[in-house]
């Protein structure tokens, strides 16, 4: 009897055993191919090697060689690398805990690896709930991305981002919950090269982008003289006037180029006047030299002020992403993969809901609310935003002084290439014409007939934009009644298959401005 009850104990326990086998290695080869799945299905911007093991009393996930490039360019063209990554959980748990068992790397967009250090162990979490990632949680107390000489790239206090999904028939949504707080090393600028920049050159090369024919487009027929001249008022803002430091030679070449050719009289007296009034602080016209005149904008190296890189950023961001299926005639609805959440089909319509997306520090803050639709049949999203930006007089000067410092650099960069061309005498007459002769003369003015200035299209869409930026989003944001004082707003929509309007303006207008 005791025999048979042995038996039989032994054999429920086998089976027990079995089931329990049985059950685990189902359940964490579900986990490893959902983990898999997303991994391929976003194999843009992931990759990493996925194993699991944890048997008999746990779950864990190991993935090396992790690396994440962020789908967005506005924010970031550096990839993410980490090493080994473990994530944790119970046999029966669905939330599971994210432990980085080496440290990150960041590799910028020329290759070069960045250290990351963090002020403490980041809290990573994510839920895996019927086959879907409902949630996803990151938190830290700040890190810093330091170069290879080890300054500070980039910096911030904290961080914190929350993802939750829901999965129905007719959509699915995910919602976005973010913040940074007090980042250092990434301006407005940087998003502007992340996003736009090659998007405008590109522009430029085939056309589409063309800002005063006459400079831009080099192969009309413009005379040489008279092209000089505009790129060199067009590149004479942006940079620092320092009392006391123009030499009279500046101005007295540019007065002897004018006098030498009548056509160019004036532009080139209004060179050097504007030169020479930088002694005083004022420019040409006798308006003093202040971040709002678009002509002269100080160089915060100079004036002790807080540069774009310094400056401390707080960022919130809220809002919803959704995934609505498209049905075709005799198909069925379905939930769709949740693992495509960053590269979605192109039989889903997907829907962009912004809370609210803020930017905030000293100078300025920048506010974004609005609903855009992308569909299959458009290039482009449709729907509208607004945008309000607090203290624009600062943003816009602060903005044009980072274009003027792109196009300087454009046009050293070139003039070395120059350079390096011609003879040892003739490089070195042209260097003399071409270099400032202190650090207040970098109006880029020509010093005589006999120097040959660079002309870079790109060069001069930034150094127009940059002259005119003030004056043309103030008349702009003045369309909009609720604009008052030194608050804009920008009521940014599109309907399907047409240009976008920015306060009932089209975008080709705006540009014309320039």
């Amino acid at each position: 009897m005791a025999r048979s009850i042995i038996i039989k104990l032994a054999i429920v326990l086998i089976i027990s055993a079995l089931g329990y086998c049985a059950f685990w290695f189902f359940k964490i080869g579900q986990v490893e191919k959902q983990v898999n799945k997303f991994i391929s299905d976003n194999s843009q911007y992931i990759s990493g090697e996925v194993s699991v093991s944890g048997f008999p009393a746990s779950q864990k996930i190991t993935i090396k060689n992790l690396k994440i490039s962020l789908p967005v360019l506005a924010l970031d063209n550096n990839e993410i690398i980490i090493p080994h990554l473990e994530a944790k959980s119970g046999i029966l748990g669905t939330e599971y805990l994210v432990s980085m068992i080496e440290p990150a790397t960041i590799q910028d967009i020329d290759g070069n690896p960045l250290a990351v250090e963090f002020a403490s162990v980041p809290e990573i979490k994510f839920t895996i709930d019927g086959g879907n990632i409902k949630s996803f949680s990151y938190k830290d107390s700040g890190y810093k991305i330091l170069n290879a000489d080890k300054t500070v790239a980039y910096s911030s206090s904290s961080n914190s981002v929350l993802i939750s999904s829901v999965f129905e028939i007719e959509k699915t949504s995910h919602k976005v919950v973010a913040q940074i707080s007090e980042s250092e090393g990434f301006s407005v600028v940087d998003f502007y090269k992340n996003s736009l920049e090659k998007k405008i050159i590109d522009g430029i090369k085939t056309g589409e982008v063309t800002i005063n024919s006459a400079v831009v487009e080099t192969h009309s027929a413009v005379d040489a003289n008279q092209a000089n001249s505009s790129a060199a008022q067009a590149l004479q803002v942006n940079q620092a006037a320092v009392p006391n430091q123009v030499a009279p030679s500046a101005t007295n070449a540019n007065l002897a180029t004018a006098e030498n050719n009548p056509a160019n009289a004036a532009p080139q007296a209004l060179v050097a006047e504007n030169a020479a009034s930088a002694n005083q602080g004022v420019v040409g016209n006798g308006s003093a030299v202040t971040p709002g005149n678009p002509q002269i904008v100080p160089d915060a190296s100079q004036q002790g002020a807080t540069t774009n890189s310094e400056l401390k950023n707080t960022v919130n961001i809220s809002f919803e992403y959704i995934l609505t299926p498209i049905k075709q005639e005799g198909q069925a609805s379905a939930i769709p993969d949740p693992t495509q959440i960053q590269q979605a089909p192109s039989h889903n319509n997907k829907m962009l809901k912004i809370e609210n997306i803020e930017i905030s520090n000293s100078m300025f803050k920048i506010s974004v609310n609005g609903e855009m639709t992308s569909l299959p049949d458009d290039n482009l999203p449709s729907g509208g935003v607004t945008v309000k930006i607090e203290k624009m007089t600062n943003l816009t000067a602060s903005f044009a002084k980072d274009l003027a410092q792109i196009a300087n650099k454009l046009k050293s960069g070139a003039q070395l290439q120059i350079n390096a061309t011609q003879s040892p005498e003739a490089a070195t007459s042209a260097e003399n014409n071409a270099a400032p002769t202190n650090a207040a003369d970098t109006t880029h003015v020509v010093a005589n007939q006999n120097s040959s200035p660079v002309e870079d299209p790109y060069q001069v869409f930034l150094g127009k934009v940059a002259a005119n930026l003030e004056a043309v989003s103030k008349e702009i944001a003045a369309k909009n009644a609720a604009t008052k004082d030194d608050v804009a707003l920008f009521d940014i929509r599109r309907e399907k298959n047409l240009d976008f309007l920015i306060n009932e303006t089209p975008t080709r207008e705006i540009l014309g401005k320039f």
